[in-house]
């Protein structure tokens, strides 16, 4: 393909990817389930939640982990079962499981109008601010992202787990209080990391099913603190997605001048 025809194809993608930037995350078949069932772990790309499964491509997948109550089981080569595609998984022991998946990293480019308003809706004000004060506000934004996205599953009872257990993603979503322990109107506090450290005043989302049919929107949106902490509070039982974008410019590179890290931790939260 040649260079023209190929920034011909990535503007085209744009134009739908800033219409609907989609979110990615995972997404199990039973968020509970009983000592000795299989659990199925889909990947979903959606622009609202919780969207339907895509195929699980084993070509992207860079690290997919599986963190057990007394083990981790690196699962980076698993094959995939089914259609849509999704990691079989079958849990040999009780209490809270992580799985942890870090995707491959992709290119995108957009117009300057377009690229402002993703900059906008995902709250990258120091990015915009970047832009102006290198005269580049009206250049096409040409950025590499990468996705690292987890997922807590309840196998029996609420018991021991690693939910809070830190697994040094690029940019991870920890949980500082089981959500498993939760209930509808109780309030969950997370931290965001980026590379091990607290990522503060980044803006992170949370929603649940039938908030709303509007692409991109979501029930709850705050900037994180000095220690890349957040509150939201559930207040709805069912599956529940929260998300963030960080993104800072990239040197040196011939194809892209920014890079963006999305990450999303989904969970369950028990009716009342």
């Amino acid at each position: 393909m040649s260079r023209q025809l190929l920034r011909y194809v990535l503007l085209l993608f744009s134009v739908s990817f800033v219409a609907q930037a989609h979110d990615f995350f995972l997404f199990p078949s039973k968020f509970r389930m009983t000592l000795g069932d299989s659990l199925k772990i889909f990947i979903h790309v959606s622009d609202s939640f919780p969207g339907t499964p895509q195929n699980w491509n084993p070509e992207r997948v860079v690290r997919f982990l599986h963190i057990a109550p007394a083990k981790v089981y690196d699962l980076t080569a698993i094959s995939p079962v089914d259609s849509p595609h999704a990691a079989l998984i079958l849990p040999t022991q009780g209490g809270t499981h992580i799985f942890a998946l870090g995707w491959k990293a992709r290119l995108i480019e957009m117009r300057p109008e377009q690229f402002l308003h993703y900059l906008q809706s995902e709250g990258l004000d120091h990015i915009i601010e970047l832009r102006k004060q290198r005269g580049e506000t009206e250049k096409t934004g040409r950025e590499r992202y990468s996705r690292y996205v987890k997922t807590l599953v309840q196998v029996g009872d609420t018991g021991p787990g690693h939910f809070n257990k830190v697994i040094r993603q690029k940019i991870e979503i920890v949980p500082l209080v089981n959500p498993y322990s939760l209930k509808p109107g109780d309030s969950i506090v997370v931290q965001v990391l980026f590379d091990g450290k607290p990522l503060q005043n980044s803006l992170i989302s949370a929603t649940y099913p039938g908030f709303t049919d509007r692409p991109d929107t979501y029930d709850q949106a705050v900037r994180t603190g000095k220690d890349g902490q957040a509150s939201f509070v559930l207040r709805h039982q069912g599956p529940w997605l929260i998300r963030v974008v960080h993104m800072l410019p990239l040197e040196n590179s011939p194809e892209a001048d920014w890079e963006s890290f999305w990450a999303s931790l989904t969970f369950e939260v028990k009716k009342k």
